[in-house]
This record gives structure tokens, sequence and C-alpha cells, in this order.
């Protein structure tokens, strides 16, 4: 059976069907992350952490993306980028103590979903 031109290469349906999970729990984080800006003092750090993973999410390719760039092993790689880079923001970027509390909890919760879910269920 031949492909049309424009459609994507076949993928394993397992991985590729439970990615919108993934990708769900990601916009849950970063947009949870984006509302906890509102009440900060300091909101940058925050706010980039917040853009990072609501960017990362929106450009897998996956069922709930925006953009379709990414394949899931760099996603996955990002996910782990973006865990990294958050504690380093909580560190460097002077914020008050709960919003530190709010980017490190989120740099885990990101980190663990990365490594163990980064390509699907």
């Amino acid at each position: 059976m031949l492909r049309k031109k424009n459609t994507p290469a076949p993928t394993s349906g397992r991985t590729r069907r439970n990615l919108w999970v993934v990708q769900l729990i990601e916009y849950i984080l970063g947009l949870g992350t984006a509302a906890a800006t509102v009440n900060a003092a300091q909101p940058l750090g925050l706010a980039l952490v917040a853009i990072l993973i609501v960017c990362n999410a929106a450009f897998l390719t996956a069922p709930l993306s925006a953009f379709r760039v990414t394949n899931a092993r760099a996603h996955q790689l990002l996910g782990i980028v973006i865990a990294v880079v958050s504690v380093v923001i909580a560190v460097t970027i002077p914020m008050d103590v709960s919003s530190q509390l709010i980017v490190i909890a989120v740099a885990v919760a990101q980190g663990f979903l990365s490594v163990r879910f980064g390509n699907g269920f």
C-alpha cells in the first residue's frame, strides 16, 4: 500500500496512542505554573518554567499538539533539559521561597514524567 505524500511515516500505535496522556499532564503542569505567577512577588522564574513546559508539550508530534515539530525521543530529552533548567532557574533567579518550591516541585514532576513516560505508556 502506498503512502500519500504528506502523511507521516507509520509508528507504533501503542506509543502514538498514549502520548496524549503525557501531553495532557505537561499542559496541566505548565498551566498550573502559569497560574501560580499571578500571586508571585517576582513572577519571572515561574513564567519561564511555564512557557518552557507548555512549548515542549505543544511541539510534540501527538494528538494534543499545536505544531507537531518534535518526535517522542526529542520530546523526552527536552523534558529532561527543562527539568534541569528549572532547578537552575529556582536557584539563580531571585524569587520568594514559595515560588522556588513550586519551581522545584514542577521540575521534579517534569523530570519524572520525561524519564519514565517520555515515549508514552
